[in-house]
């Protein structure tokens, strides 16, 4: 798939069942937020596991894709519009017409873990943002 390093990429699996009082990956986002094209959106979330995964994909490309770390139970991801332009031409940024800021895409934003349960049972975890445009729509 374009936009993949040499040495592949992340398929997320998770189990069919969480163990019980599992908290899970969480996000702090709202269900729905706008995106500031020139900034972007900052998603943060808290996890029990030493880094989080995440992978970016619209139709017919991997944009982004790496881990963050989790430092005090809390990550951090930066989506950034203008540095994923630069790597992968094909999200567009601006109207190729009119040169104003505009995205068009939809992305699919997946973040997993290797979570622990409060008795220390491992499990995994994921959450997942779309991306429409310039509207992040968070589901838990």
């Amino acid at each position: 798939m374009p936009g993949l390093p040499e040495e592949g990429g992340y398929l997320f699996v998770i189990e069919k069942s969480r163990p019980a009082g599992a908290a899970g990956l969480r996000l702090r986002l709202k269900n729905q937020q706008l995106i500031d094209a020139d900034k972007g959106l900052l998603i943060e979330g808290r996890s029990t596991a030493r880094e989080v995964y995440f992978a970016a994909v619209t139709p017919g490309a991997v944009v982004d894709q790496g881990r963050v770390p989790v430092e005090g139970g809390f990550f951090s991801y930066h989506f950034d519009p203008t540095a994923i332009h630069r790597r992968i031409p094909i999200y567009d940024i601006a109207n190729l017409r009119s040169g104003r800021k505009e995205i068009g895409r939809v992305i699919h934003l997946t973040f997993f873990s290797a979570e622990k349960a409060a008795d220390g049972t491992p499990y995994h975890a994921f959450a997942r943002v779309i991306l429409r445009g310039t509207l992040a729509i968070y589901t838990s």
